[in-house]
């Protein structure tokens, strides 16, 4: 029985004890049968001790797995005096250490036991450890985009840029979410969106789901100058955890290639180039530009520009290097300037042509144009002259012609070029002289005086004329064009007259005239008389050096007979085509002789009539031809006398009648007498 004190007190009939606190029941053993007790009573102390409170707990833990994956341990606190163990189950289950090293989460329970006693906390606190799989993915899609090689953009082009954002099943919400790129807005602001995909649970980033934002770039110059867009894009994210929220960021980088265009022209020009020829001289200058631009899309540095007919390379450029970096940025427009000076095989050349070429660096590698052929057309006046001098002298030292055929005359040529270009193969030919000499070259103005020689052999007929003209040619080949000639002068190389060397003549002819009579007889008696006849013939040589024609024998008092000769060269001698007669009269035969002279006429190739009194036995004189005519002086008289009656008594009568004489005196001779008397004694 139960008594609520150990001497007396009351009976308990349930013992118990439901409160905090303690109680103690005294137990008496009762004799069923008889009633006796136990002498004492047996305490018994009921104690409830207050339970513990449950642990508070450290806080449910979720973290994102690291890697390598972290371990989380749950975590509570009692107060002191008080203990905590772990159990897997909120009741019953084992006591279990508090910790988690695996994806997924996982739930402890925390029970308060005193240190004095075993008595545990009522309930236990749960604690869940949670690893999640952290994380957010970017996928960057860039269009247009070959990635098979270039993508063609040109500067203000747009490259249009998608951005998945996603969160993979099984990953933990991510809210927060900033995508961010900085070559699409440089100030680094969060792009605006999504524009799709956030479906179940507005601003966090669920697992599965995938958020779609959009955003373009407007290609520049350099990006293509670059040969590429390369850009990152950025998102960020915030996990929460069980501490602080957990970022979560990943990027992704796309890269456009862009073709890029490395071209560069040179356009070279030239004002001298106006399709006209120009007169240039030697040393003239052609003014040159070459403009050389970046056509393509990439910068070109180590710019050349060269022109091998200007030297090589071309300083420069004078203008167009807007940013004086040396570098031929796209767009740029460089100018370069230059002079050439002409020369002498320009002008020969007829014109001055060249190409200029431009090389250049790039990321492409190197670059190189040729401009456009410039051809500056120069006047050519090819010309050429030639002076022809002849020497010759056909006299002796004494000043007398001697000319003669197979004479030389000895010639010099001067030839000059007269014009502006370089004559070749510049020959003399003249076809009327033996030429010697070998083709030269000759430039302006250039003169030769020593090359070209040559000799002619006179002709008579050339000293019939008393002169050799004739002219030689010259030739001479310039560049461009066909030959160019000139016909010599004698003195001067503006002129054309041809070469006259005057051959000394000396027109002469001679003329013998040989009389023939014989006015004797057999016996040698003289017998001429008046009517005979004393034949002539004649002999003419041309002693001079020219031809003569028209040659004929004049006499005044004797009939030629005979001719003309049509010719006699030099030298020539005729005996036979001229003869005369003439018929002797009394007054030759007074005379004793006939003596005259014939005239031969001879004409030359010019000059007035040559003409020659006979001579009679030499060429060289000019004797009269005397013929002599035999004389036989005879006189005789026959002297008769007539009585003269005078008083008619037919008487001789004394003192009165008379007596005529006639004497006839007669010329028995064969000349003419004079001075005739006839005396008689008996008359005196």
């Amino acid at each position: 029985v139960w008594y609520n004190q150990a001497v007396g007190g009351s009976i308990v009939n349930s013992p118990i004890r439901n409160t905090v606190g303690s109680v103690t029941y005294y137990a008496q053993a009762n004799v069923n049968n008889g009633g006796c007790s136990s002498l004492t009573r047996t305490p018994v102390t009921l104690t409830i001790t207050a339970a513990p409170g449950a642990p508070v707990s450290g806080g449910n833990q979720t973290e994102c797995a690291l890697d390598p994956i972290q371990t989380l341990t749950a975590t509570a606190t009692v107060p002191a005096g008080q203990s905590v163990v772990w159990y897997d189950q909120a009741s019953g289950g084992n006591i279990v250490t508090p910790s988690w090293s695996s994806i997924g989460s996982v739930t402890y329970y925390a029970q308060a036991n005193l240190n004095n006693g075993g008595c545990g906390s009522l309930t236990r606190t749960a604690v869940t450890l949670t690893l999640n799989n952290c994380g957010i993915q970017l996928e960057k899609i860039a269009s247009p985009n070959n990635q098979q090689g270039c993508t063609p953009i040109a500067p203000g082009e747009s490259i249009t840029y998608t951005f998945n954002v996603s969160n993979p099943l099984g990953n933990a919400p991510v809210s927060n979410i900033e995508l961010r790129d900085i070559l699409i807005d440089p100030t680094n602001n969060p792009l605006p969106g999504p524009i799709s995909g956030d479906t179940s649970n507005p601003g966090v980033l669920d697992a599965g789901e995938t958020w779609v934002f959009t955003a373009s770039y407007t290609v520049t110059q350099p990006d293509i100058t670059n040969g590429q867009v390369q850009n990152t894009a950025t998102v960020n994210g915030l996990v929460q955890t069980s501490g602080n929220p957990y970022p979560v960021s990943t990027s992704d980088t796309v890269t456009v290639s862009l073709c890029q265009n490395a071209e560069m022209s040179i356009v070279k020009s030239s004002t001298s180039a106006t399709g006209d020829c120009i007169s240039f001289e030697v040393d003239d200058t052609i003014d040159y530009k070459f403009v050389v631009t970046n056509d393509g899309d990439v910068d070109i540095t180590n710019v050349v520009v060269n022109d091998t007919k200007l030297g090589g390379v071309i300083a420069g450029p004078s203008i167009g290097d807007i940013n004086n970096d040396n570098i031929l940025n796209v767009g740029e427009v460089w100018t370069y300037n230059a002079t050439y000076a002409v020369t002498q095989l320009d002008i020969d050349f007829g014109s001055v042509v060249n190409t200029a070429t431009v090389s250049g660096n790039t990321a492409l590698g190197t670059r190189n144009a040729t401009s456009n052929t410039v051809t500056v057309m120069i006047c050519g006046n090819p010309s050429i002259a030639l002076i022809k001098v002849g020497s010759y002298d056909g006299t002796d030292q004494n000043g007398k012609c001697i000319s003669a055929p197979d004479d030389v005359i000895t010639y010099t040529f001067s030839v000059k070029n007269t014009g502006n270009v370089t004559l070749t193969n510049v020959i003399v030919t003249d076809a009327g002289v033996t030429m010697s000499g070998a083709p030269i070259s000759l430039a302006p103005g250039q003169e030769d005086n020593t090359t070209f020689t040559a000799s002619y052999t006179i002709t008579q007929t050339d000293i019939d004329a008393g002169m050799y003209s004739n002219q030689a040619l010259a030739t001479g080949t310039p560049q461009n064009g066909p030959d160019v000639t000139d016909d010599s002068d004698d003195n001067s190389y503006t002129e054309n007259d041809p070469t006259i060397v005057t051959i000394c003549n000396f027109p002469c002819i001679d003329l013998i005239k040989i009389g023939s009579y014989n006015g004797t007889d057999p016996t040698g008696t003289c017998i001429s008389a008046p009517g005979d006849l004393i034949t002539y013939t004649f002999k003419i040589l041309n002693t001079g050096n020219v031809t003569m024609t028209n040659v004929i024998v004049t006499d005044p008092l004797v009939a030629v007979i005979g001719g003309p000769i049509a010719s006699m060269a030099p030298g020539a001698e005729d005996t036979t085509t001229f003869t005369a007669s003439y018929a002797i009269t009394q007054e030759d035969i007074d005379a004793g002789q006939f003596t005259n002279q014939a005239k031969v006429t001879g004409t030359p190739p010019t000059g007035p009539n040559s003409t020659d009194i006979s001579d009679d036995n030499s060429y060289a004189e000019d004797d009269p031809t005397v013929i002599e005519i035999c004389q036989n002086p005879v006189i005789a008289i026959v002297k008769t006398g007539v009585f003269n009656d005078v008083d008619g008594n037919q008487c001789a009568d004394a003192g009165i009648d008379t007596i005529t004489y006639t004497f006839t005196v007669t010329n028995a001779g064969n000349v003419s007498l004079s001075n005739i008397t006839v005396t008689d004694p008996l008359l005196q």
